[in-house]
């Protein structure tokens, strides 16, 4: 997060282009006023899968006062 480079900013216009490609299917909600910060959010399940020891993984990222 310090030294951000270009395939990050690469990835963060992906992510808003998705938005305003999407956003009258699913009906973001901005509140006004609000400072549009991006924050982003991970969780992984090491091998937690018995059957085959995969992992299970999540993320997700907020834009102001919406999450994507």
């Amino acid at each position: 997060m310090q030294s951000p480079r270009k395939p990050h900013f690469d990835a963060v216009r992906r992510i808003l282009r998705y938005v305003k490609a999407t956003a009258h299917y699913y009906g973001l909600f901005y509140e006004h006023g609000r400072d549009l910060d991006v924050h982003g959010y991970t969780d992984a399940d090491w091998a937690g899968s018995t059957y085959d020891r995969t992992s299970t993984s999540g993320y997700a990222f907020t834009l102001g006062s919406a999450v994507e």
